[in-house]
């Protein structure tokens, strides 16, 4: 599983459910990721935080589930799993092992604390 980070002014068009579905090549990580609520990059590591927070929750057994939601993505998260959902549409989701979405948060963090550059690609395999 590849994370592609990109900045672009293009959106994803959330009331279309044909392009939102998998098969269809969109990821549901990319897009729970990308999901600021329209806060900006500042709020979303300081959310990103608050996911990895829930999620050592998890790996210290102090919590068997928790659920971690910005405005249109969700991820239900549990010891083993998470489920990445629509907020909209539930029937729109993906599962991935909590060990590789754990990464994801974090080399997505580490993208935005980065100094933006404009020749700048990165590649995270998680």
């Amino acid at each position: 599983l590849s994370l592609r980070p990109r900045c672009n002014s293009q959106t994803i068009p959330s009331t279309n459910p044909q392009v939102l579905k998998p098969a269809h090549g969109i990821s549901l990580l990319e897009c729970l990721l990308m999901d600021d609520g329209g806060c900006g990059n500042q709020q979303s590591v300081a959310w990103l935080d608050e996911g990895l927070r829930r999620i050592s929750h998890l790996e210290f057994g102090i919590i068997t589930q928790v659920d971690w939601c910005r405005e249109t993505w969700g991820a239900q998260m549990t010891t083993h799993a998470v489920k990445l959902f629509s907020l909209h549409d539930e029937s729109y989701a993906q599962t991935m092992p909590l060990i590789q979405f754990k990464a994801a948060l974090l080399a997505w963090k580490d993208f935005l604390q980065s100094s933006p550059l404009p020749d700048r690609k990165v590649l995270i395999d998680i």
